[in-house]
């Protein structure tokens, strides 16, 4: 638990187990893995929103007020992967 007292370090570690990041050994990796994930132009755009989260060096960002749409873009693959799961633990 080397992590433990990093911030965000719990929201992290379930948003890459999440989106299937944790097997990414770069940022190039997981920015890659993202990227596979979030399909609207749009939001990929402003991947450079996450990465002091998910440690990945998305450079382009057109910060505008997208921001709220990128959170809710993730937080929805999220539910579909807990949703996912939860169908193959039954």
């Amino acid at each position: 638990m080397a992590h433990a007292h990093t911030p965000y370090y719990v929201v992290q570690s379930l948003v890459s187990v999440l989106l299937e990041l944790e097997e990414c050994c770069t940022a190039a990796e997981r920015e890659h893995a993202l990227r596979e994930h979030i399909i609207d132009d749009t939001l990929k755009e402003d991947l450079c929103l996450v990465n002091d989260l998910l440690g990945t060096h998305v450079s382009q960002c057109s910060v505008n007020n997208v921001t709220y749409d990128v959170f809710l873009a993730i937080m929805l693959i999220i539910k579909m992967r807990m949703i996912c799961l939860a169908m193959v633990s039954f």
